[in-house]
């Protein structure tokens, strides 16, 4: 980045615009950015914390079914438990 534009400005006004001008493409290269989808049919009580619950549960889930073992069979149902309980309250 080039700096030395930011100095050679008269007006402190100008010195900050040009700044500002530097900052925001250095934020828009580096910082990355992406959409979150929002889904009208959600319920408004299911928040991202249960949501990442029921991913949770989905993977543990898929994994028992895969790898039939008491373990991932009680990590399921733990997990299970924990979704229904966080929608419940």
């Amino acid at each position: 980045m080039r700096w030395d534009s930011v100095h050679i400005k008269e007006n402190i006004d100008q010195m900050v615009d040009e700044f500002m001008e530097i900052y925001v493409r250095v934020c828009e290269e580096c910082i990355p950015h992406y959409e979150a989808e929002i889904r009208p049919d959600d319920k408004p009580y299911i928040t991202t914390e249960i949501k990442r619950l029921i991913r949770k549960r989905d993977r543990l889930h898929m994994l028992r079914r895969r790898v039939p073992s008491d373990i991932n069979e009680f990590q399921y149902r733990v997990c299970r438990n924990n979704v229904v309980s966080a929608i419940r309250q």
